[in-house]
């Protein structure tokens, strides 16, 4: 094996050892994201003489997260 082969092995793996980080961290965001939506998405208190409603459409289908809309009415 000479040196250039061996450069370029050595540059492909620098390569997919990055990518592979960059993918892991994006998990991780993506993770911690859907983790946070789902402690801010509780039941509605009871409160006498108000109708109540929440409803939850992500923002983003790819994450899963935002797009949270609650209403309060007479």
């Amino acid at each position: 094996m000479d040196d250039a082969f061996r450069e370029l092995l050595s540059s492909l793996a620098r390569m997919t050892s990055q990518a592979m980080q960059r993918a892991a961290l994006i998990q991780q965001r993506r993770e911690v994201a859907s983790t946070l939506q789902d402690a801010l998405l509780s039941r509605l208190p009871l409160v006498p003489g108000l109708d109540l409603a929440a409803r939850y459409h992500p923002a983003s289908e790819a994450d899963k997260v935002g797009g949270d809309w609650y209403d309060a009415l007479a």
